[in-house]
């Protein structure tokens, strides 16, 4: 095959998109003294980004490391320069990157609107004594661009509250967000939410709020891959409606016991109890939306959860292979270039794997 004629690094430059180091160029990113000077300093650039942002090591490791690979000899802080500076390159070939047609990330379900995946992740400052601290963050799911973040202690919760939105957004989370204050936020900015929920954390009432809305009623009438949706509402504190609806399916029997077993799992692992109704609730996929029927039926708002599950592949493979949970940076934008280039490296990881004909999480369809 025609790999065979390049050496691991030329194969990897080979699968970056066309017109790379013009971006450097033009962005701005060689600027910084005469660290990286000749034919090949783009490359030596990239290569020295990647060093950091796929290794884990600390800035003064990644120095010193291309200083023994005889890339460049350059400081720890003349790397943090160029990484603080490289955000927008990254934005640029992330957006490259997902030009394909294999693809299995629908952009046709988007219609207009920005879908934002909110997540959160505790990271750690290196060094034995390091502090804890939880990173938020929203990536805008069509782009995979780290769009807002911040750093706060890790006892502070996860919420929609941390985040910032305006009309046409559409704020695709979790049950750690779903919350009807966090959700209020979301639609007094004019915005929209897609949501899983548990009915315990998300009572539920009739459209006109007279009363609770009859969920398990509903639920049990349901057959095995069946989907519904029923109008609801939300009582806010001060009293006002939100208006959504609930969506939901109820699982083959195989998919409702591998959820039986992780929610059992979690809970030995915490040491608590487990009620009947969470157990029998493991049967349905249960989300909550504001979003416009007529723009977005039921079977739409299941695969636009999904495109977030494919997302969540994205996220596990930066925590466990790139080393997302150890944090180097504390400035906002430094933070946004890291990450952003993290996300940028994980992509380029799944070319890589998809150019050898192996899974990617990219291609899953169920």
């Amino acid at each position: 095959m025609w790999q065979e004629y390049f050496s691991d690094w030329e194969f990897v430059l080979s699968l970056m998109p066309a017109g790379w180091k013009e971006q450097v160029y033009n962005l701005g990113l060689l600027k910084f003294g005469r660290k990286f000077v000749g034919k090949s300093k783009e490359e030596s650039l990239l290569r020295v980004l990647l060093l950091h942002l796929v290794t884990g090591a600390s800035l003064r490791e990644t120095a010193a490391m291309a200083k023994q690979g005889k890339l460049t000899y350059i400081s720890d802080v003349g790397i943090l320069k160029r990484l603080k500076k490289s955000r927008r390159f990254f934005e640029w070939a992330l957006s490259e990157l997902l030009v394909d047609p294999k693809s299995s990330l629908d952009r046709k379900l988007f219609q207009g609107h920005r879908f934002r995946l909110f997540d959160a992740t505790i990271v750690n400052e290196p060094g034995a004594t390091g502090s804890n601290w939880r990173l938020h963050f929203g990536v805008d799911m069509q782009t995979l661009c780290c769009d807002e973040v911040m750093v706060t202690d890790y006892h502070t919760g996860e919420t929609l509250h941390h985040f910032h939105f305006k009309p046409g957004d559409v704020a695709i989370c979790d049950r750690a967000y779903a919350g009807i204050p966090g959700i209020d936020h979301v639609v007094a900015a004019g915005a929209d939410v897609l949501l899983r929920f548990s009915p315990q954390r998300l009572p539920l009432l009739h459209p006109d709020g007279t009363a609770n809305f009859p969920l398990m009623k509903h639920l049990r009438a349901l057959h095995y891959n069946q989907l519904e949706e029923w109008e609801a509402a939300l009582k806010t504190p001060d009293g006002h409606l939100l208006k959504g609806r609930v969506c939901a399916m109820r699982r083959s029997p195989g998919a409702a016991q591998k959820e039986r077993d992780t929610i059992l799992r979690e809970a030995r692992k915490k040491g608590r109890k487990v009620s009947d109704k969470t157990i029998e609730l493991a049967d349905y996929m249960l989300l909550f939306t504001t979003l416009d029927q007529v723009e977005y039926s039921t079977s739409a708002i299941m695969k636009l959860y999904r495109l977030r599950w494919q997302v969540e592949i994205l996220f596990k493979r930066l925590k466990s292979i790139l080393n997302l949970g150890h944090l180097h940076k504390y400035d906002k934008e430094t933070i946004l270039a890291w990450l952003t280039g993290k996300i940028f490296t994980a992509i380029l990881i799944d070319k890589i794997i998809r150019s050898g004909d192996v899974f990617s999480p990219w291609e899953y369809s169920g």
